[in-house]
């Protein structure tokens, strides 16, 4: 029998999993099992749990009809995997609102600089925007109180991981081209979806292999109209180019964190 190694993150995720849990309950056992020593952010939680299921370790019980909540256990427990439950979105109230509590701010922003933009929209929460809607190059912000908010924002186009995240009081407010935005108050304590070295790069994989693929497309589009006369094409070329850089941006920033992650091991 293969010999595996746990990390203790997943060891606290399996004994929490002994009885019938769901994502948040997963997060909340763990902190208490390690004696607060272990923080299980949603994202990371979320792959580790996925990443169980495939080895079998664990499996999804069946969801009542209705229910937003699934719940995960260990094998002895009759184990599965990734939950989610139903933290019901709430809705701002529209009436007594005065002109100047909402504003929609139109904005391009580039995949790799996804940490730049997570840091604007927290200065917005900073100075009392809170984001109430994210969609295609257009930001919708409400009034609330400063610092009342976090932001954070993910590649993922897993919509069953909305409702994950949101099971830990947070809010699916939007998203974009597979990436998703959340807020949630800051009364409730930090907010993060990445506790470890390995989700963190297996989000950069995820935008790196995006990039791959778009760009990919563009430079083959590209060269085949340009080959067959199209000049207009020459757009297409200079995207792939601005993409290959991209990659390049991404790649960095990968293997600086597999470094980092090599001097811990």
């Amino acid at each position: 029998m293969e010999n595996i190694a746990l990390t203790e993150s997943t060891y606290y995720i399996l004994l929490a999993l002994y009885h019938p849990q769901h994502g948040y309950g997963i997060m909340q056992q763990t902190e208490q099992l390690s004696g607060g020593r272990v923080h299980l952010a949603a994202g990371t939680l979320y792959g580790a749990l996925n990443s169980l299921c495939e080895k079998g370790w664990i499996r999804q019980l069946p969801v009542e009809r209705g229910s937003r909540k699934k719940e995960t256990c260990s094998p002895e427990a009759r184990a599965c995997p990734a939950a989610a439950a139903g933290c019901k979105r709430r809705k701002h109230p529209e009436g007594g609102m005065t002109m100047n509590t909402r504003k929609t701010i139109h904005k391009v922003y580039l995949a790799w600089d996804f940490k730049k933009e997570e840091l604007w929209l927290n200065e917005m929460a900073a100075e009392g925007w809170a984001l109430e809607h994210a969609a295609f190059c257009s930001y919708t912000f409400v009034r609330c109180e400063p610092g009342e908010y976090i932001i954070r924002m993910e590649m993922n186009a897993d919509r069953d991981y909305r409702s994950f995240v949101e099971e830990t009081g947070a809010e699916y407010v939007g998203g974009c081209v597979n990436w998703v935005y959340f807020r949630r108050k800051a009364e409730l304590g930090p907010f993060d979806l990445f506790s470890d070295m390995d989700s963190r790069i297996a989000h950069l994989a995820r935008i790196g292999k995006s990039l791959w693929l778009i760009c990919l497309a563009n430079l083959i589009i590209g060269v085949v109209n340009i080959l067959d006369g199209q000049t207009f094409s020459i757009v297409n070329l200079l995207c792939s180019v601005l993409l290959a850089y991209g990659l390049g941006r991404i790649h960095g920033m990968k293997a600086s964190l597999e470094e980092e992650r090599a001097l811990h091991e």
